[in-house]
């Protein structure tokens, strides 16, 4: 390189990986979410409901597994129907109330659990109404749950702090290399 002499490149390079080292360690760290479990009875199945996250937050995906094995002999059930219904309060008032409907699907390489995903936009207490059917039988289960407002995060500062970190970073070093290499360009003259 022009300008540099092995010993200060190498300390320089060191000197920027601490600097962003220290930086990056104040970033939060993921925290693993956790789930809900509920699992219901009725006369011909029994049903065990997983849902992600276990607190649920406005604009945020809410993940259910489902899995409905019959009573009788508890085989899982590979072909059935599962409809999901998200309604604000209750689901048992026709109004005008906010629903959401979603169809819980299965795959070939796991076919004994469903899974859904939806979002719900507005907080406060919510219902969901698991219909499960197939041409032998028809159940509904119904789940309460609550929607909390998601968290304004106050990351602004920091995100900006940490642009303009960066920024200052990259407009120092080349800075250095213009000088250094400017200074290494006139002694390659002179000596010449």
């Amino acid at each position: 390189m022009v300008g540099f002499k092995d010993n200060q490149l190498n300390k320089t390079i060191l000197l920027l990986i601490i600097i962003t080292i220290i930086f990056l360690s104040k970033a939060s760290l993921l925290i693993a979410e956790g789930s809900s479990n509920f699992e219901y009875d009725s006369q011909n199945i029994n049903l065990n409901i997983e849902i992600k996250p276990e607190v649920l937050t406005t604009s945020e995906e809410i993940r259910l597994k489902i899995t409905p094995v019959i009573k009788n002999n508890l085989a899982s059930l590979k072909s059935v129907r599962i409809d999901i219904l998200a309604c604000f309060n209750s689901c048992n008032v026709e109004s005008k109330i906010q629903k959401i409907k979603s169809l819980a699907l299965n795959s070939p390489q796991n076919p004994d659990n469903y899974f859904s995903l939806f979002k719900i936009e507005d907080e406060g207490d919510w219902e969901i109404v698991i219909k499960i059917s197939n041409n032998n039988f028809s159940d509904n289960f119904s789940i309460p749950v609550t929607v909390n407002k998601k968290p304004n995060n106050s990351n602004y500062y920091s995100t900006s702090i940490t642009f303009l970190f960066i920024f200052l970073v990259l407009v120092i070093f080349s800075i250095f290399i213009g000088l250094k290499s400017k200074k290494n360009i006139k002694l390659t003259r002179l000596n010449s």
